[in-house]
């Protein structure tokens, strides 16, 4: 269900009274049953539960260096593995408390050479298998959690139809974020919350029962997905969420001006957000999980698709 903006809302009328408009053809599996599926799996066996770092000494004289090669040997993994150590265990529960480390992916394909035939799909990867597994197709690694729908060309029908004029682009466009998000509460339900925060009880590979806590430490999407899903403007003012500094005024940070500068305009465009509530920050604040945090840059877009490599192909 998503609620129809209207042109111009009574200042007294309460947000539930908005008009609703129905949009189905929304497939999507359980995240707590992917989690049952993937460490019961054959592959599990070769799952890492503990991480650990990872150095490498060069030559006798040299001091090791810490390496990093998969997400089970990243401080990040690290870091949620010894907060979960420190957590109190739920009465009665004497299992290993552990980390499920879900990697996500979305992105919009074509199925097609020809013709306009496209798959929007978000899927996910445990961390806790080694990347080189994950890249053997046949180990069926990739775990589809949902298959996003596109606003359907009746929206426009129904919009004129219950508030009386058509939509603008503004709208269509907060309908495609809105749309976004209450997909991703659908995924983000009761089950996973509960599991998120107290574990999920499941027999491994090999026959040992764990208490699994999964965690979403990183999210790779292209650059227009990541506007979706952290409710900021596209090409906005700031250059990123964590700082409210405006692009043009970059070349004054650490300066006199800077520290005195106030931000006084209105509460959403001097920080570039959107009118959407976010579906991670509205599900998992109260677990401590920041979403801004597991977006990690898509290099596959970056270089391989993206302008660089124009650019590099332009100079050869």
């Amino acid at each position: 269900m998503l609620r129809l903006p209207a042109k111009h809302p009574s200042h007294k009328s309460p947000k539930l009274e908005a008009q609703m408009i129905t949009i189905g053809g929304i497939y999507y599996h359980k995240l707590t049953n992917i989690i049952c599926m993937a460490f019961v799996d054959s592959l599990a066996c070769k799952f890492h539960y503990t991480p650990f770092h990872l150095f490498c000494k060069l030559s006798p004289n040299l001091e090791p260096e810490c390496v990093y090669t998969e997400l089970y040997n990243s401080d990040t993994f690290l870091k949620e593995h010894k907060k979960l150590q420190k957590q109190t265990c739920e009465p009665g529960c004497k299992l290993n408390q552990l980390v499920a480390t879900m990697m996500l992916w979305s992105d919009s394909t074509h199925l097609a050479s020809f013709g306009n035939t496209s798959l929007w799909h978000i899927y996910c990867y445990f961390g806790n298998q080694s990347k080189y597994s994950h890249a053997k197709l046949s180990n069926y690694a990739a775990h589809h959690i949902v298959y996003i729908p596109s606003l359907p060309d009746t929206v426009r029908e129904q919009y004129i139809m219950l508030l009386g004029y058509p939509p603008s682009l503004a709208v269509l466009t907060h309908l495609k974020s809105e749309l976004m998000h209450a997909i991703w509460r659908l995924i983000l339900n009761n089950e996973f919350l509960h599991s998120y925060k107290h574990g999920i009880v499941v027999s491994c590979t090999d026959g040992n029962e764990q208490c699994l806590h999964p965690h979403i430490l990183m999210y790779l999407a292209d650059y227009p997905e990541k506007v979706l899903l952290s409710t900021i403007q596209y090409l906005g003012q700031c250059p990123c969420p964590h700082c409210f500094i405006l692009k043009w005024e970059i070349d004054g940070i650490n300066t006199e001006s800077d520290v005195k500068h106030t931000y006084v305009e209105n509460l959403l465009k001097p920080t570039s957000m959107v009118p959407t509530c976010n579906a991670f920050s509205e599900c998992l604040l109260d677990l401590g999980f920041e979403f801004h945090e597991v977006f990690v840059p898509n290099l596959l877009h970056k270089f391989k698709l993206g302008v660089w490599k124009a650019v590099f192909m332009h100079l050869l």
